[in-house]
């Protein structure tokens, strides 16, 4: 049996985040890009949302597999576009996270993201996929949010030459709403 397989087991028992014992640890991961991002109370300009399963453990670190990243415009309907199983550059092709408990791992733990480079495929028909680049590091200043990461994105529609949006080393809000 494998340490999810047990982890998740334990989990179900105190109301954890699994939905049946025995399943993998899947969670959704947001970041919120705001359109003035030193200003929390900002408008959000666009949603960048990972779909995280538990892979592999060793100690305290979890290896997540990004079986989705999904990118949403805020107020434009055909503003989404995903990419399923996005290439992450490393041995293992896994994300690999040092967690304070591995058993609640919490969004602070996830503010330092692989670097994430592909093209998601728009879901309506009329718009244009999107070229995308993700990379988020430990925010060095004081937080904007109560959980801040810095982050280096830009988001390009297929065919163009201007960036939607585009930042090097912002604040963004990481899962305001937990886990």
């Amino acid at each position: 049996m494998s340490v999810f397989r047990t982890m998740c087991g334990a989990l179900v028992l105190v109301g954890g985040w699994c939905s049946t014992a025995g399943a993998t640890m899947t969670r959704v991961l947001t970041y919120q890009i705001h359109e003035d991002p030193y200003v929390a109370s900002s408008p959000v300009a666009f949603t960048v949302s990972m779909t995280l399963q538990a892979a592999a453990s060793s100690g305290s670190s979890i290896g997540w597999e990004i079986q989705e990243i999904r990118i949403e415009q805020a107020n434009n309907p055909d503003g989404v576009w995903i990419e399923a199983l996005p290439a992450v550059h490393t041995e293992d092709g896994l994300w690999w996270v040092r967690h304070g408990d591995a058993l609640v791992p919490g969004s602070a733990d996830f503010t330092k993201t692989p670097h994430l480079q592909g093209t998601a495929a728009a879901l309506s028909p009329g718009m244009a996929d999107l070229d995308y680049l993700f990379e988020g590091d430990v925010y060095p200043d004081a937080p904007v949010y109560p959980v801040t990461a810095a982050l280096t994105y830009d988001f390009t529609l297929v065919g163009s030459d201007q960036p939607l949006a585009a930042g090097a080393g912002e604040p963004v809000e990481v899962d305001p709403l937990g886990w």
